[in-house]
Formats: C-alpha cells, structure tokens, sequence
C-alpha cells in the first residue's frame, strides 16, 4: 500500500475520458467479435471434448 498525495490519486477529467473510451471501444470490439463467430457458423465458446 501506498501514501500518495491528492493530486497523484486522483485523476484528471481527460484521463476518465481517455479511460471511458477505451472501455467502450473494448465492449464493442467484443460485440463485433460474437456477432462475426455467428455469422460464419463459429460458436463463440470452444465446444467441450466429449470422451467417450
């Protein structure tokens, strides 16, 4: 654990924003990528080996 002073902990409006950004792009890009593996027969999840 770390003492840090007020202005390293909190961070500035353009860093939230720049932060905010990115996790909406992720959440897309997710989005795209299970929208594709249905369009081209592909399950989004590995399917389980069955052993018999």
């Amino acid at each position: 654990m770390f003492d840090l002073n007020e202005a390293m902990a909190i961070p500035h409006a353009d860093e939230w924003a720049m932060f905010s950004h990115t996790i909406s792009e992720r959440r897309q890009l997710a989005v795209e990528q299970s929208d594709t593996g249905a369009l081209f027969g592909q399950p989004p999840v590995p399917p389980i080996p069955v052993i018999h």
